[in-house]
């Protein structure tokens, strides 16, 4: 930004006073809308969602800086020698760059292997147990997975007792929404204000949180465990489905 407004401020004509006026007025809004949310607790400023209008002023930025780098003689030269040799490479490197991202289960890189999830990729052992339940269990189940499981839904393509988001920033859906959250996760009603954060909550209590203290506002066929977070004791007793890596379903026993 700071960049933008120097060249804005540089070549001082309509079109760039424009973009001043605009990013003083975007970033005055996102004073307030810190102000009023953060320091006078008036939460429905939140619905205005402001800083996402930063995006713009990035985007529209880009029209200054570059009329400004565009009247730098030396600049000119620079990009001109630069594009007839980049024009040279483009080709190889497209073709290349599909390649990667088409074949990245050969990218001796571990991480960068799923990365890209088309084509061939390596998958992870928690897709490998979502593709396992999409597969072979009743299309018409319901499962309880881990709550920071935020691929569950899109691969598994099971229903759930409740979502560990909100979708609807509206109290007629929040409201009955925490209290589903509660009743299966166990999270409690009174956080305080350095223990906001509900999914990181409801993770601490769910390896240790038995079937038989899941309250659910649907029946529960299945439940979702993972071994690295959970005791052997938790486990032990139950009919286990399947298991991948350190992912196991199981038999939810009420």
């Amino acid at each position: 930004w700071i960049l933008m407004l120097f060249a804005a401020f540089t070549i001082n004509d309509k079109w760039n006073r424009i973009f001043i006026y605009l990013t003083i007025f975007v970033t005055s809004g996102c004073i307030m809308y810190w102000i009023g949310f953060e320091k006078l607790n008036l939460f429905f400023v939140g619905k205005l969602q402001w800083f996402k209008l930063t995006g713009w002023i990035t985007l529209l930025g880009i029209i200054p800086l570059t009329r400004y780098l565009s009247s730098i003689p030396k600049f000119n030269f620079f990009c001109d020698k630069f594009f007839t040799n980049f024009r040279l490479m483009i080709w190889p490197i497209s073709v290349l760059m599909i390649l990667v991202i088409f074949n990245s289960s050969f990218i001796p890189i571990t991480k960068f292997q799923n990365r890209y999830q088309i084509g061939n990729y390596t998958k992870t052992d928690l897709s490998k147990f979502h593709d396992w339940i999409s597969k072979n269990t009743p299309i018409d189940c319901v499962i309880l997975p881990i709550p920071d499981d935020d691929s569950f839904l899109c691969e598994a393509q099971r229903s759930i007792p409740v979502g560990f988001k909100a979708i609807i920033h509206e109290p007629f859906f929040m409201l009955p929404w925490y209290r589903h959250f509660n009743s299966v996760y166990g999270v409690g009603y009174l956080l305080s204000k350095k223990d906001q954060n509900v999914l990181k909550r409801a993770m601490e209590i769910y390896p240790s949180r038995p079937d038989s203290q899941v309250i659910s506002p649907v029946k529960i066929d299945f439940r979702v465990w993972d071994t690295s977070l959970t005791s052997n004791l938790m486990v032990k007793d139950k009919y286990i489905v399947h298991q991948e890596g350190k992912f196991i379903l199981t038999s939810f026993i009420k």
